[in-house]
């Protein structure tokens, strides 16, 4: 199915699955699981957010609360207080960049380190990496958290 998505959401949790077309999640407190999405842009103020295998690329903004996107090829995911854990789809080729203020970034995916970034804290951790020669692009920012990147 093909559809134009927006939803809004105050208090009470988000699911959906199986859409084609533009994708928009707003959410204030409760937890977004979306699958078989298209790209788009999803906000959460305070809870969970799960999207599995999203077609485009995605923006992806969570104030509070834990993280996890499987089968991504591309996007933005950007995380204030909260882990990030990110499995790669099985296709991606390109550049990868994660860091993190308070925390690590780890994972199976073999990245370089960039460095620490000393104007956090000693904790800081900052790593890139490029996986085959395309064209996908992640980037993986936490203030408060660990960032988890994996293959499928």
């Amino acid at each position: 199915r093909s559809a134009n998505l927006e939803v809004y959401s105050s208090y009470g949790d988000v699911s959906i699955g199986d859409i084609g077309g533009t994708m928009r999640i707003k959410s204030s407190m409760g937890d977004i699981k979306a699958f078989n999405v298209p790209g788009g842009k999803i906000e959460s103020s305070y809870g969970d957010i799960d999207i599995t295998r999203p077609a485009g690329n995605i923006e992806l903004y969570s104030s509070m609360g834990e993280v996890s996107v499987k089968e991504c090829k591309g996007g933005t995911i950007k995380s204030s207080y909260g882990d990030v854990t990110l499995t790669l789809a099985p296709s991606f080729s390109g550049t990868i960049e994660a860091e993190t203020s308070f925390g690590d970034v780890d994972g199976e995916v073999e990245l370089e380190s960039v460095g620490k970034k000393n104007k956090y804290g000693p904790s800081a951790d900052k790593k890139s990496g490029k996986i085959g020669n395309g064209n996908d692009r992640i980037m993986v920012t936490s203030s408060f958290g660990d960032v988890d990147i994996d293959k499928r």
